[in-house]
């Protein structure tokens, strides 16, 4: 590639893209099944955390009484 159409690709974003596009080809099936639901695992991962929380002050409550 020349470095005018470098230049003008990464100018347009495009280059970035492409390197991106090259990395994802060369990632193994776990990695990009883990990247295809990281919201979903986020999302569990904040509701555990909830559900710990009021677990605990469950507990608490009960031990005082």
């Amino acid at each position: 590639m020349l470095n005018i159409e470098k230049a003008l690709w990464e100018s347009m974003g495009l280059f970035y893209f492409m390197t991106m596009s090259k990395q994802t080809e060369k990632r193994n099936k776990l990695e990009r099944w883990l990247d295809k639901h990281n919201h979903t695992m986020e999302m569990l991962r904040t509701l555990i955390a909830v559900l710990v929380l009021i677990l605990q002050i469950y507990i608490l409550i009960n031990i005082i009484k």
